[in-house]
């Protein structure tokens, strides 16, 4: 996804692997792409503390 997201001139800020809130009997996986600014940035990258996710 990344080669394919850079490919098209799309810069990928953060990324998230892994097994996180999923819907209830989901099958396959989820893409979710969400245009950042600097401000939107230094808020994902603070520290969070949740059931779902924790940094």
């Amino acid at each position: 996804m990344h080669r394919l997201l850079g490919a098209q001139g799309i810069t990928v800020a953060r990324t998230l692997v892994g097994t996180y809130v999923t819907s209830l009997d989901m099958h396959g996986f989820s893409v979710t792409l969400t245009p950042v600014d600097a401000d939107l940035l230094k808020l994902w990258d603070a520290p969070v503390r949740t059931p779902a996710l924790n940094w």
